[in-house]
């Protein structure tokens, strides 16, 4: 009875939530980044149907980039480059 009283123990863990080391590569692969979905120039708005989150996470995380709508463009981004970062 005590061994099966242990393995339960076991089974329910700790209660600390975090993400495991075993896991932190795949949870890198997993965030999304946002990107310009059509050609931006400077001195456009950002508009919702300008951006895109996708993987992997490049640039700005989606909550950042949701804070870019209504503002202007300051760089040439083109369709598919990682809002955030430099421009290639």
């Amino acid at each position: 009875y005590v061994h099966w009283a242990n393995v339960g123990a076991m089974l329910r863990g700790d209660g600390v939530l975090g993400v495991s080391e075993c896991e932190s590569a795949a949870r890198l692969g997993a965030r999304r980044g946002t990107y310009a979905n059509q050609d931006l120039m400077p001195g456009d708005v950002y508009g919702d149907r300008d951006l895109a989150f996708l993987r992997p996470a490049n640039g700005l995380e989606p909550w950042q980039g949701q804070e870019l709508v209504g503002r202007r463009v300051e760089l040439h981004y083109p369709t598919g480059a990682s809002i955030g970062q430099p421009p290639r």
